[in-house]
C-alpha cells in the first residue's frame, strides 16, 4: 500500500501546485503550477480544472497517482537499497 493517498484510485486527482521551479513535474503533467502568492492566479487554475475536457482531466488523474507512488516510502526506500547493493 501506498503511504499517501493510500493508492486507490478516488486518491488520483488534478493538483495546483503553489511552487513554481525550474525542475517542475506538475505543470501540464497532472496539474497546473502558479505562483505562491497571487490569488488571481489560484483561482483561474481552479477555473482550468474545474473546465478541463475528460480526456485531459483523466490524464493528469493518473499521472498525479503515479507521481504520488514515486514518493511512497518504501518505494524510495527500495531505491534507496538498490543503489546502496550496488556500491
Amino acid at each position: 500500500t501506498l503511504s499517501i493517498g493510500g493508492g486507490k484510485p478516488e486518491a488520483a486527482k488534478p493538483i495546483i501546485s503553489t511552487y513554481p521551479n525550474d525542475y517542475d513535474f506538475i505543470d501540464g503533467k497532472c496539474g497546473i503550477t502558479v505562483s505562491s502568492d497571487s490569488n488571481d492566479e489560484y483561482i483561474d487554475a481552479i477555473t482550468r480544472i474545474y473546465n478541463l475536457d475528460k480526456e485531459t482531466r483523466n490524464k493528469f488523474k493518473n499521472n498525479s497517482l503515479e507521481l504520488v507512488k514515486k514518493f511512497d516510502y518504501k518505494y524510495l526506500a527500495k531505491k534507496l537499497t538498490d543503489i546502496i547493493d550496488r556500491v
